[in-house]
């Protein structure tokens, strides 16, 4: 759980506050199979609050990005930030000054597991099969229902 508050120095008296909390479980199913799950939910409100942009994933060589307007443009956004990963959909599908996602993934080292031995090459020791489930949505407002 975390809360920021950053306020400009100069005369404009622009404020930032943010707020947000991100949880993380890993559980062992067998061997080296782990289940990964993330819950996370971040909102900002303030004189400038941060555009979230949900969707895509992190180093993804090929991003592409949603540029319709999802977000109502009467709001006074002073930052941007990428909120998290939303497999399976563009960057910027949803866009909010609020969002929230879970993220769940069971982490399948193919090799390792298989062979149950000490693996001299790292690529094929971390070679791994990841099914996953995301769902999310960035909103604003106060709740994702709210207009």
């Amino acid at each position: 759980m975390f809360y920021e508050h950053y306020r400009s120095v100069d005369q404009n008296d622009i404020q930032l506050n943010a707020v947000g909390f991100d949880l993380r479980h890993y559980q062992k199913l067998h061997r080296q199979l782990i289940l990964a799950t993330r819950i996370t939910y971040n909102t900002s409100f303030g004189a400038a609050k941060v555009k979230y942009q949900l969707g895509g994933v992190d180093n993804w060589m090929f991003a592409s990005s949603e540029n319709a307007g999802n977000a109502p443009s009467s709001v006074n956004y002073g930052f941007q930030a990428l909120a998290t990963n939303l497999r399976g959909f563009n960057q910027n599908i949803r866009s909010g000054n609020s969002f929230a996602v879970i993220n769940s993934e069971i982490r399948f080292p193919i090799f390792s597991y298989l062979f149950n031995r000490p693996i001299r090459s790292a690529f094929i020791s971390n070679f791994q099969l990841v099914p996953f489930f995301d769902i999310g949505t960035a909103w604003v407002g106060s709740d994702p229902y709210s207009e």
